[in-house]
């Protein structure tokens, strides 16, 4: 397979060893490990060796309980990131399950999917302070046709101490 091997599915794995197939259900896996990663600034699965790590995202809960996240965030994590593909939120009870998962419906006002779908929802835009100690959220609706705009400002990333963020 090809990819981020953090990313991969436990199925990915059987399947590449037993080279069978697999389907949508990796994706929904995929956004799993992000949310967590959004979430915790982790990965839910590394090591510096394959193997490992491959044994790990095919054994291992990812570790919620190390986190203080919201009880709705630990639930839909904990959905995606089911080992058993058939039970995992989105393959199980499909899209409409998952969107009406109330940790999107957390968020001021709920997520409309369908105006997101329809590409009229703007993604949010963030501004951060001069001393880089306050952000600020905007977020608002596009018109029908409308394209979203870019910020004016490039965000200086030339203090960023990589080594002082990595694991």
């Amino acid at each position: 397979f090809c990819g981020t091997v953090e990313y991969v599915a436990p199925e990915m794995i059987v399947s590449y060893k037993k080279r069978t197939y697999y389907g949508i259900s990796v994706d929904w896996w995929a956004l799993g490990v992000i949310i967590f990663e959004m979430a915790t600034g982790h990965s839910p699965f590394h090591s510096q060796d394959k193997g490992e790590l491959m044994r790990s995202i095919q054994n291992d809960d990812p570790p919620l309980n190390e986190f203080d996240l919201p009880s709705d965030l630990r639930h839909i994590i904990s959905g995606l990131l089911m080992k058993n593909p058939h039970e995992r939120l989105g393959v199980k009870g499909g899209f409409k399950r998952l969107a009406s998962h109330p940790y999107f419906l957390s968020f001021e006002g709920g997520i409309d999917f369908q105006l997101l779908i329809e590409g009229r929802i703007a993604p949010p835009r963030f501004h951060l302070s001069a001393d880089g100690d306050d952000l600020e959220i905007e977020s608002r609706s596009l018109k029908i046709g409308q394209a979203p705009s870019l910020p004016n400002e490039i965000v200086d990333t030339s203090g960023y101490d990589k080594e002082a963020h990595s694991d």
